[in-house]
Protein backbone atom coordinates (compact mmCIF):
# COMPACT_ATOMS: atom_id res chain seq x y z
CA UNK A 1 0.00 0.00 0.00
CA UNK A 2 2.29 2.23 1.07
CA UNK A 3 4.65 1.56 -2.12
CA UNK A 4 1.58 2.21 -4.57
CA UNK A 5 0.90 5.69 -2.72
CA UNK A 6 4.71 6.85 -2.97
CA UNK A 7 5.07 5.19 -6.95
CA UNK A 8 2.01 6.73 -7.65
CA UNK A 9 3.46 10.19 -6.40
CA UNK A 10 6.95 10.08 -7.41
CA UNK A 11 6.41 8.02 -10.82
CA UNK A 12 4.75 11.22 -12.82
CA UNK A 13 7.62 13.51 -11.30
CA UNK A 14 10.55 11.58 -12.49
CA UNK A 15 9.37 11.79 -16.23
CA UNK A 16 9.10 15.13 -16.00
CA UNK A 17 12.17 15.46 -14.82
CA UNK A 18 13.87 12.90 -16.64
CA UNK A 19 12.76 14.97 -20.22
CA UNK A 20 13.66 18.66 -19.24
CA UNK A 21 16.92 16.56 -18.47
CA UNK A 22 17.43 15.21 -21.40
CA UNK A 23 15.86 18.30 -23.60
CA UNK A 24 18.66 20.44 -21.54
CA UNK A 25 21.27 18.50 -22.04
CA UNK A 26 20.47 17.83 -26.04
CA UNK A 27 20.29 21.53 -26.21
CA UNK A 28 24.03 21.58 -24.40
CA UNK A 29 25.37 19.04 -27.18
CA UNK A 30 23.48 19.98 -30.56
CA UNK A 31 23.38 24.09 -30.34
CA UNK A 32 26.03 26.61 -31.10
CA UNK A 33 26.77 29.09 -27.80
CA UNK A 34 26.91 32.95 -28.11
CA UNK A 35 29.87 32.66 -25.91
CA UNK A 36 31.52 30.80 -22.79
CA UNK A 37 29.09 32.43 -19.76
CA UNK A 38 25.76 31.14 -21.58
CA UNK A 39 28.14 27.69 -22.09
CA UNK A 40 28.98 27.58 -18.81
CA UNK A 41 25.15 28.61 -17.42
CA UNK A 42 23.59 26.21 -19.34
CA UNK A 43 26.07 23.78 -17.97
CA UNK A 44 25.21 24.33 -14.26
CA UNK A 45 21.93 24.37 -15.22
CA UNK A 46 22.15 20.59 -16.36
CA UNK A 47 24.05 19.66 -13.65
CA UNK A 48 21.30 20.96 -11.48
CA UNK A 49 18.85 18.90 -13.02
CA UNK A 50 20.58 15.94 -13.03
CA UNK A 51 20.84 16.22 -8.81
CA UNK A 52 17.15 16.70 -9.02
CA UNK A 53 16.50 14.10 -11.33
CA UNK A 54 18.44 11.83 -9.76
CA UNK A 55 16.50 12.44 -6.22
CA UNK A 56 13.40 11.81 -7.45
CA UNK A 57 14.26 8.81 -8.25
CA UNK A 58 16.11 7.18 -5.35
CA UNK A 59 13.03 8.60 -3.07
CA UNK A 60 10.36 6.30 -3.95
CA UNK A 61 12.86 3.18 -3.78
CA UNK A 62 15.04 4.31 -0.98
CA UNK A 63 11.90 5.29 0.95
CA UNK A 64 10.21 1.78 0.45
CA UNK A 65 13.68 0.14 1.57
CA UNK A 66 13.81 2.07 4.65
CA UNK A 67 10.13 1.45 6.00
CA UNK A 68 9.99 -2.14 5.04
CA UNK A 69 13.35 -3.47 6.30
CA UNK A 70 14.33 -0.97 9.24
CA UNK A 71 10.78 0.59 9.96
CA UNK A 72 9.15 3.82 10.55
CA UNK A 73 10.99 5.10 13.75
CA UNK A 74 14.11 4.62 11.90
CA UNK A 75 12.68 6.41 8.75
CA UNK A 76 11.52 9.46 10.49
CA UNK A 77 14.99 9.53 12.59
CA UNK A 78 16.74 9.65 9.77
CA UNK A 79 14.48 11.90 7.37
CA UNK A 80 14.63 14.61 10.24
CA UNK A 81 18.18 14.90 10.24
CA UNK A 82 17.75 14.98 6.12
CA UNK A 83 15.52 17.92 6.55
CA UNK A 84 17.62 19.75 8.92
CA UNK A 85 20.40 19.26 6.62
CA UNK A 86 18.49 20.69 3.99
CA UNK A 87 17.07 23.83 5.60
CA UNK A 88 21.09 24.25 7.16
CA UNK A 89 22.10 24.31 3.82
CA UNK A 90 19.38 26.98 2.22
CA UNK A 91 20.58 28.93 5.38
CA UNK A 92 24.23 28.88 4.64
CA UNK A 93 23.81 29.38 1.25
CA UNK A 94 21.80 32.41 1.49
CA UNK A 95 24.86 34.04 3.84
CA UNK A 96 26.97 32.77 0.84
CA UNK A 97 25.03 34.81 -1.57
CA UNK A 98 25.04 38.04 1.18
CA UNK A 99 28.63 37.16 1.52
CA UNK A 100 28.18 36.79 5.42
CA UNK A 101 30.12 34.04 7.32
CA UNK A 102 29.14 31.36 9.28
CA UNK A 103 30.52 29.86 11.85
CA UNK A 104 30.59 26.68 10.43
CA UNK A 105 31.44 25.53 7.16
CA UNK A 106 29.47 24.24 4.48
CA UNK A 107 32.24 21.12 3.70
CA UNK A 108 31.99 20.11 7.52
CA UNK A 109 28.40 20.68 8.45
CA UNK A 110 28.16 18.17 5.12
CA UNK A 111 30.84 15.60 6.75
CA UNK A 112 29.14 16.20 10.56
CA UNK A 113 25.42 14.94 8.88
CA UNK A 114 27.45 12.17 6.43
CA UNK A 115 28.88 10.42 9.77
CA UNK A 116 25.90 10.52 11.67
CA UNK A 117 23.52 9.20 8.76
CA UNK A 118 26.44 6.33 8.29
CA UNK A 119 26.75 5.56 11.98
CA UNK A 120 23.28 4.76 12.19
CA UNK A 121 22.96 2.67 9.28
CA UNK A 122 25.75 0.79 10.34
CA UNK A 123 24.30 -0.10 13.59
CA UNK A 124 20.78 -1.09 11.99
CA UNK A 125 22.23 -2.86 9.41
CA UNK A 126 24.44 -4.96 11.79
CA UNK A 127 21.28 -5.61 13.88
CA UNK A 128 18.89 -6.75 11.20
CA UNK A 129 21.41 -9.23 9.79
CA UNK A 130 22.56 -10.44 13.28
CA UNK A 131 18.79 -10.22 15.23
CA UNK A 132 16.61 -10.50 12.83
CA UNK A 133 18.20 -12.45 10.18
CA UNK A 134 17.29 -9.97 6.82
CA UNK A 135 19.28 -10.58 3.76
CA UNK A 136 22.56 -8.12 4.14
CA UNK A 137 21.41 -7.05 0.40
CA UNK A 138 18.24 -5.68 1.40
CA UNK A 139 19.59 -4.44 5.06
CA UNK A 140 22.10 -2.49 2.66
CA UNK A 141 19.48 -1.46 0.08
CA UNK A 142 17.67 0.12 3.29
CA UNK A 143 20.55 2.55 3.90
CA UNK A 144 19.97 4.29 0.44
CA UNK A 145 18.84 7.53 2.02
CA UNK A 146 22.38 8.26 3.08
CA UNK A 147 22.98 9.65 -0.68
CA UNK A 148 20.21 12.47 -0.07
CA UNK A 149 22.48 14.24 1.72
CA UNK A 150 24.95 13.69 -0.90
CA UNK A 151 22.54 14.99 -3.35
CA UNK A 152 21.88 17.59 -1.49
CA UNK A 153 25.07 19.09 -1.09
CA UNK A 154 25.70 18.51 -4.94
CA UNK A 155 22.91 20.34 -5.58
CA UNK A 156 23.13 23.62 -3.46
CA UNK A 157 27.31 23.17 -5.32
CA UNK A 158 25.56 23.80 -8.30
CA UNK A 159 23.16 25.79 -7.41
CA UNK A 160 25.73 28.16 -6.42
CA UNK A 161 27.82 27.84 -9.61
CA UNK A 162 25.10 28.23 -11.35
CA UNK A 163 24.36 31.59 -9.65
CA UNK A 164 27.80 32.69 -10.20
CA UNK A 165 27.67 32.01 -13.78
CA UNK A 166 24.87 34.51 -14.44
CA UNK A 167 26.04 37.02 -12.46
CA UNK A 168 29.48 36.69 -14.40
CA UNK A 169 27.65 36.61 -17.88
CA UNK A 170 25.67 39.83 -16.32
CA UNK A 171 28.72 42.01 -15.06
CA UNK A 172 31.46 39.70 -18.63
CA UNK A 173 33.03 43.09 -19.45
CA UNK A 174 34.87 43.30 -15.67
CA UNK A 175 35.12 39.32 -15.14
CA UNK A 176 37.29 39.08 -18.41
CA UNK A 177 39.43 41.98 -17.86
CA UNK A 178 40.07 40.77 -14.25
CA UNK A 179 40.61 37.29 -14.95
CA UNK A 180 42.66 38.42 -18.81
CA UNK A 181 40.18 36.54 -20.95
CA UNK A 182 40.95 37.26 -24.30
CA UNK A 183 38.30 38.42 -26.74
CA UNK A 184 38.72 35.46 -29.17
CA UNK A 185 38.33 32.90 -25.96
CA UNK A 186 35.05 34.37 -24.94
CA UNK A 187 33.32 34.46 -28.05
CA UNK A 188 34.32 31.27 -28.68
CA UNK A 189 35.85 31.98 -32.46
CA UNK A 190 37.80 35.37 -33.59
CA UNK A 191 35.48 35.73 -36.11
CA UNK A 192 32.71 36.09 -33.43
CA UNK A 193 34.71 38.07 -31.70
CA UNK A 194 35.93 40.81 -34.16
CA UNK A 195 32.07 41.74 -34.36
CA UNK A 196 32.00 42.83 -30.72
CA UNK A 197 33.51 46.34 -29.27
CA UNK A 198 37.14 44.71 -27.42
CA UNK A 199 37.88 44.16 -24.10
CA UNK A 200 40.83 42.00 -23.51
CA UNK A 201 43.56 42.69 -24.03
CA UNK A 202 42.67 46.21 -24.10
CA UNK A 203 42.98 48.46 -26.49
CA UNK A 204 46.17 50.64 -26.83
CA UNK A 205 46.57 53.94 -26.56
CA UNK A 206 46.61 56.02 -29.64
CA UNK A 207 45.14 53.13 -31.78
CA UNK A 208 41.37 53.60 -32.55
CA UNK A 209 39.33 50.51 -31.79
CA UNK A 210 37.89 48.97 -34.80
CA UNK A 211 33.75 49.31 -35.17
CA UNK A 212 31.84 46.06 -34.94
CA UNK A 213 29.65 45.08 -36.94
CA UNK A 214 26.90 44.45 -34.31
CA UNK A 215 26.41 45.68 -30.92
CA UNK A 216 27.06 43.37 -27.87
CA UNK A 217 23.40 42.63 -27.52
CA UNK A 218 24.12 39.91 -25.24
CA UNK A 219 26.90 40.75 -23.00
Amino acid sequence: MVARILLDIVGPLVKISDGIFFLMLLAWVVIPYYNRGIAAVQGSLIGLVWCLTTFFSLCSLSTIALVIVQGWISFFIQLAIVLMYFCVSIYMWIMKIHTKETKIGTLKVTIVTLGVMLLINFVMIIYLVTCKHINFYFSLASALIVFYVLLIAIMFYQLDRTYKMIYIQKYNRQFRIAYKIPDKKWWLTAKRAAKHPRVYPPVEEGTKEPTPKEGNKHG
